[in-house]
């Protein structure tokens, strides 16, 4: 860092001092995104639409991935909708939920993975929400 004496012996760093000068405050400020609305995050001084597999509520400085379970098929999402019962997603960023669990397990809506049955328990068919007895 550049470090500068202030005349009451401080030391502060070069781009603080440079950001206290009036002028450059106002030029800062038109550099940074207020806040982006619902579904958009900040792409250098404007907002832009998330991306597929992206969210944001909105009021806040990123898009964000979808976490594992959820998904976002479409640009400018504010949220991130669960996967179906019976499918699962365990990846981060994801615009859809196209694994269905296998015979043998099930899954409820939202989940990361699929679950075996039970012993006592069981499915024939993939994509099955709960196990049969």
């Amino acid at each position: 860092m550049n470090w500068i004496r202030e005349a009451d012996g401080n030391a502060t760093d070069a781009a603080c001092r440079w950001l206290r000068s009036e002028s450059n405050v106002e030029k800062w400020l038109s550099w940074v995104p207020k806040s982006c609305t619902a579904g958009s995050g900040p792409t250098g001084t404007s907002c832009a639409l998330c991306a597929a597999g992206m969210f944001s509520p909105g009021g806040t400085s990123v898009c964000a991935p979808c976490p594992p379970g959820t998904f976002s098929p479409v640009r400018g999402s504010a949220i991130c909708s669960a996967c179906l019962p019976g499918r699962f997603q365990n990846q981060t960023g994801a615009s859809d939920c196209p694994s269905m669990c296998p015979a043998g397990t099930s899954s409820a809506g939202g989940s990361r993975a699929c679950e075996l049955c039970l012993p006592g328990r069981f499915t024939t068919d993939q994509g099955r929400s709960e196990c049969e007895r």
